[in-house]
């Protein structure tokens, strides 16, 4: 069977969030981020805990946004890149 890269889009295998592995790395700054925040939970007040609580859904936010102009420009500039080769 020929390779289909629109195939394995379909069946979910490429182009979605979950089938992007990330590095150790990357986990062990998410375990980084976690053992500070609990730490900073522990010596705050209810009115600081609902602002550190705040600021780190909005910094969510912001990198969502983010991630998607980076993976639509991307996409873009690869299209672009595959149109030049093919006609030059």
């Amino acid at each position: 069977m020929k390779y289909s890269i629109i195939e394995e889009m379909y069946n979910g295998e490429r182009g979605n969030g979950e089938s992007i592995k990330l590095s150790k790395r990357y986990f062990e700054k998410v375990g980084e981020l976690s053992d500070v925040h609990k730490r900073l939970l522990e010596t705050l007040n209810d009115e600081q805990k609902a602002d550190l609580t705040k600021l780190s859904d909005l910094e969510f936010e912001l990198e969502d946004e983010a991630s998607i102009e980076y993976y639509k420009e991307g996409l873009k500039f690869g299209l672009l890149l595959f149109a030049e080769c093919l006609y030059g």
